[in-house]
């Protein structure tokens, strides 16, 4: 079933902009710099086209972005400390027009003194109309500035935010995960307390999983790590079941290098052991296969000879229900999981995109 939603794996210290498949992370000095080319090249463009004579209104033009990046870098680490604290939309109208109106005035001056200087300006005076054109401009593109700016980093703070729920909300579905697969495995170990070869092996294998949890201090991790922690839990399920269990690994060398979230194919495992017992004739088969597709899609496939079993009213689904969840955190879109039974097999698979593109 198809997923929603996304969770950035890092903090959004670039802001993201989508574009079809591709992300592009833009740093402050990007858009500073590419905003303010921009709105220069025009005039620029305009006389290189002939529709713009030289003259004090081009002079003015051109110094434009070079003004406008200096003021605006000046001013930056006011705005930043003021953003963080609340405002009134009025006082906030208020503010903006009166900074960018100072900043206008001295951004003018700035620049008829350069220009006069420079001898772009003959007389002591230029045309009215064009001194209130020219300030006009610089207070709107000033105040146009702020606004975005202030945008920008509420937006900012508000993904910070979302982000760091998101992340606390893993870090709670992870823990969930952890007692329950220990849960499984411990009944494993008492079923066999009788023999103690088999507890010594059984603890071992019990020992090597827990040894891949502890070193999990990431969401993500190379899916092979996983796979070598399962087959120690299998190890464990083998001694328990004998004969009446069989299963088989097929993982590409590709596959194994691909990150993945923690705990990704335990909980579908734990099902075709759960309900395989049940419905299937012995011995139970189990196939774990994963691959990677062209377009760089993980595909993790976990197969159980039996039939499909209806959970049952009490059942909390807590494995299916948390790995849908996580999955929906982390990849959104990107990311699905599919349940199927037919002639006698029952089939879950996995298909999730690199985390590099989600």
């Amino acid at each position: 079933m198809p997923l929603s939603s996304t969770l950035p794996i890092h903090g959004p210290r670039h802001q993201v902009i989508h574009i079809g498949s591709k992300t592009l992370r833009l740093s402050f000095w990007t858009l500073q710099l590419g905003g303010w080319l921009f709105y220069g090249s025009i005039p620029l463009i305009l006389w290189l086209a002939g529709l713009v004579k030289a003259g004090p209104a081009l002079g003015f033009a051109v110094l434009r972005p070079v003004t406008g990046l200096v003021l605006s870098a000046m001013i930056r680490p006011l705005c930043r400390r003021i953003s963080s604290k609340p405002c009134h939309p009025f006082a906030f109208v208020t503010g903006v027009g009166s900074a960018s109106f100072a900043l206008a005035a001295l951004d003018y001056a700035a620049s008829y003194g350069v220009l006069s200087v420079a001898g772009w300006i003959p007389g002591a005076e230029i045309d009215s109309n064009l001194k209130v054109g020219v300030f006009l401009l610089r207070w709107i593109s000033l105040g146009i500035w702020i606004v975005l700016y202030f945008g920008i980093k509420q937006g900012q703070t508000i993904a910070l935010a979302d982000q760091a729920n998101r992340e606390a909300e893993l870090s709670l579905l992870q823990a969930q995960v952890q007692p329950h697969f220990l849960f499984n495995a411990l009944n494993s170990i008492i079923a066999e307390a009788k023999d103690t070869d088999k507890v010594r092996f059984l603890t071992h294998s019990l020992a090597e999983y827990l040894r891949f949890s502890l070193r999990q201090k990431r969401f993500l991790y190379p899916f092979g790590e996983e796979v070598q922690a399962l087959k120690s839990y299998v190890a464990i399920q083998r001694v328990r079941f004998g004969d009446k269990l069989e299963c088989r690994f097929e993982v590409q060398p590709d596959a194994m290098e691909h990150l993945v979230p923690s705990s990704l194919v335990q909980p579908l495992l734990e099902n075709a052991l759960k309900y395989g017992q049940r419905t299937s004739p012995p011995p139970l088969r189990i196939l774990l296969a994963a691959s990677v597709t062209p377009d760089h899609r993980l595909v993790v496939r976990v197969e159980n000879t039996g039939q499909w079993v209806n959970p049952e009213p009490s059942s909390t689904q807590t494995g299916l229900s948390n790995l849908r969840r996580r999955l929906e955190l982390i990849y959104g879109g990107r990311a699905s999981l599919s349940l199927d039974s037919k002639e006698g097999t029952v089939v879950a698979c996995i298909s999730l995109s690199s985390p590099k593109s989600a």
